[in-house]
């Protein structure tokens, strides 16, 4: 069954609320991350952990 999926960070619980309305569930977490361009224009990474949801499409 094809579906949609996406991540959510584990500290947003009103985007999470969003996607559920949306007809999405949570099915596991993993942690993710990436590059971010600072002000002084150095590059940092960034952490986080998201929750991973899905919705079948129909």
């Amino acid at each position: 069954m094809a579906h949609a999926e996406l991540g959510v960070e584990v500290g947003n619980p009103r985007a999470r609320a969003l996607y559920e309305r949306l007809g999405y569930a949570a099915y596991g977490s993993e942690p993710d991350g990436w590059d971010e361009l600072a002000p002084d224009g150095s590059i940092r990474r960034y952490e986080t952990t998201c929750v991973l949801m899905r919705k079948p499409l129909t």
